[in-house]
């Protein structure tokens, strides 16, 4: 699933609520202003589930897949600023949870399960963070 701006026209106000996607390369996000996800579910064979780009003020809520590619990331955030990732608890796997590429200014994590999985975020990532596990 793909929805993707232009700089002169970004898509605005976007929200999804409730999907589970299947697809080849997952949710692509590009040139978007205030998008939601509330429980969506991605699954996808090849790259990271959810890729966002040039984007901003973007609500991540309890997103999951349940087919992690190791060699991808769970989130991948690329020049987007302001943005609220929650509730997210990923299944077991090897894969990084959060890449963030370009200038991410506004990033924040909350009252996620982050726990079973041996790597958060890229070392080159800095970010306001706050977790919390039961």
């Amino acid at each position: 699933m793909k929805i993707l701006g232009i700089e002169e026209m970004p898509i605005t106000d976007v929200t999804l609520n409730n999907i589970n996607i299947q697809s080849n390369t997952g949710l692509e996000a590009d040139m978007v202003k205030n998008l939601v996800l509330n429980n969506v579910r991605v699954d996808s064979k090849i790259g990271a589930p959810f890729k966002i780009s040039n984007s901003e003020n973007l609500e991540i809520n309890s997103v999951k897949s349940m087919s992690p590619n190791a060699d991808s990331p769970f989130i991948k955030l690329t020049d987007s600023k302001e943005s609220l990732i929650q509730g997210c608890f990923p299944v077991l796997g090897k894969s990084l949870i959060l890449l963030l590429g370009g200038n991410c200014k506004g990033t924040v994590l909350m009252n996620n399960c982050f726990n079973r999985l041996p790597l958060i975020m890229d070392k080159e990532s800095v970010i306001y963070q706050r977790r919390y596990y039961n």
